[in-house]
């Protein structure tokens, strides 16, 4: 394709560039062929011979020598601070302070390769800051100009859904950069391409050592609503980039990141219609072996070490089919990002009361349990729409986490009795079947319809006497049993002084017996308190 811009403006404008312009014609030149390419990004006029802290660098600098002409020490202070802050070189007008140059000023700036620029007669400043910022904000322009066409056909390929490869490859033909895309999940790109075995090396020391390694000279991140997906990598053994180089890379990350939302959108939403067998799965209505070939034809494999249903819930959220259906898709794209960046396979439907996900364990190594990886990425689901006007994680269920992926419909089960549980006792930090205990008993007991006569057999005096007379007995007992019998760390956390207490325990043993520290007694009040803030809310 052909390049869409002049062949001078993607370039750095070099100080060769500048010496050839007329008002350079009659300067002597002190320096390398090398020194000549040195990028000039604007021009400067310094009389004083403290410059260090003026300088950003790759100016021009133009002086009489006003400030350090008389001083062979001075002046080589001032050379040295241009070398130091990185100054493109340094033009110096003979005969009005100085009519000629110390020989130790000149011998350092060969030493550094640090181009001096000798006019010898009376020039006109003013003249070549005009000549020179003129010629800089067209260069300027024509960059702006070229980096607006390369984001037009970017856009245009969008349009077209001609893919990443296409993308970078158009980045590659208008600049010649040679770069890689690194997707979290997926293969990588490479263009222009090189041997798979070079393809792994780079990809290699890319994952070891990031920009650190020097043959990295420019990296972008992709991402996709706030979710990391992948990387831009220019290389280059340590080239300095361009700004058109610089932009047009920044451009093209921008253009990926569009072309990968697009791509995952549609694959999700093609998903989420489509994967209509899950609710059989999630019923139990698939027999062993249909499973079998299901799974192995659309994930390689057919058994994994461990799965897990999340169910969420969004009877709270007032949108319409077509609005909800876009919701969904988005969060799911996002959950898909963060559940296999652990090594979980992600697998989503929706039914009447929300989203269900299904979560297969792909991961090799047990370093971390399955249960602690899908924690985390559950966590990090929630800050990302911690700032949202809609929140689909803050009411979510994990079942229990099973070794068959058969038995699915177990853990789809036990998600919803845990969503069930926090319906009545409100939002769980950590909403896992696994860690419900108790709360398991308490739910099955609710629905035998032998809640309300349990909790009245073990603490219906204690509950009658706080209604009469108001005095707390029952926060009382839970603490005091989660204190395991301690008095002073009872009345600590009370707030209240020992001969309270005492009157309130003796008031306890008085209603329930002096056993309530016994095992069996003790394990039964426990339960009961459970019973009691299931049904009625937290007595603390």
């Amino acid at each position: 394709m052909q390049q869409v811009y002049e062949s001078t403006a993607a370039k750095q404008i070099t100080l060769k560039e500048i010496l050839e312009r007329p008002i350079f014609q009659h300067i002597t030149f002190i320096g390398s062929d090398e020194a000549l390419k040195r990028t000039v990004d604007w021009v400067h006029v310094i009389e004083v011979a403290d410059v260090e802290q003026l300088l950003n660098g790759k100016e021009l600098i133009l002086t009489t020598g006003l400030g350090w002409h008389n001083d062979e020490e001075l002046s080589l202070s001032f050379l040295n601070q241009l070398i130091e802050s990185g100054a493109a070189g340094l033009c110096i007008e003979l005969g009005t302070y100085t009519d000629r140059l110390p020989e130790a000023m000149i011998q350092t700036a060969k030493a550094w390769d640090f181009p001096l620029i000798l006019f010898h007669e009376q020039v006109r400043y003013v003249d070549i800051t005009q000549d020179l910022h003129s010629f800089f904000i067209h260069r300027q322009y024509t960059l702006m100009r070229d980096l607006e066409i390369l984001s037009q056909t970017f856009n245009q390929m969008l349009l077209h859904g001609r893919g990443v490869r296409a993308l970078l490859q158009e980045l590659n033909a208008q600049t010649g950069l040679d770069l890689f895309y690194l997707p979290v999940q997926g293969e990588s790109e490479f263009v222009p391409e090189v041997t798979a075995a070079r393809e792994q090396q780079f990809v290699s020391r890319w994952l070891e050592n990031k920009m650190e390694d020097r043959v990295f000279v420019m990296h972008k991140p992709i991402m996709v609503l706030d979710q990391y997906f992948a990387d831009i990598v220019v290389y280059g053994n340590g080239r300095e980039l361009t700004s058109f180089e610089e932009l047009a890379v920044d451009r093209c990350a921008t253009a990926v990141a569009q072309e990968v939302m697009r791509t995952a959108y549609m694959e999700e939403r093609k998903r989420y219609r489509d994967e209509m067998w899950i609710h059989e799965w999630l019923s139990g209505d698939h027999h062993e072996e249909k499973l079998r070939r299901h799974l192995i034809s659309h994930y390689g494999r057919e058994e994994f070490s461990e799965a897990c249903v999340c169910v969420m819930e969004t009877s709270h959220l007032s949108l319409s089919a077509s609005a909800l259906e876009a919701w969904y898709v988005q969060k799911a794209m996002v959950a898909r990002a963060a559940f296999e960046e652990k090594q979980i396979l992600f697998l989503s439907t929706v039914l009447p009361q929300g989203p269900v996900y299904v979560l297969l364990d792909t991961a090799k190594s047990k370093r971390e349990s399955f249960s602690k990886r899908m924690y985390k990425a559950f966590e990090q689901l929630r800050k990302t729409e911690a700032q949202e006007d809609k929140q689909l994680y803050d009411f979510a269920a994990f079942g229990k986490c099973l070794k068959q992926t058969s038995q699915i419909w177990r853990s789809f089960e036990t998600a919803k009795e845990t969503m069930t549980i926090q319906r009545k006792i409100g939002r769980l930090v950590m909403p896992f079947y696994e860690n419900l205990h108790l709360l398991r008993t308490v739910h099955y007991m609710e629905e035998q319809g032998d809640l309300e006569d349990y909790i009245q057999d073990y603490l219906g005096e204690v509950i009658s006497y706080d209604a009469q007379k108001n005095v707390r007995l029952l926060q009382t007992l839970k603490v005091y049993l989660e204190c395991f019998g301690s008095k002073q760390a009872t009345a600590k956390r009370l707030f209240v002084v020992r001969q309270t207490l005492y009157h309130r325990l003796d008031k306890i043993q008085e209603l329930l017996g002096e056993d309530i520290l016994e095992a069996p007694k003790r394990l039964s009040i426990e339960l009961a308190i459970h019973a009691y803030e299931y049904k009625y809310g937290s007595v603390e």
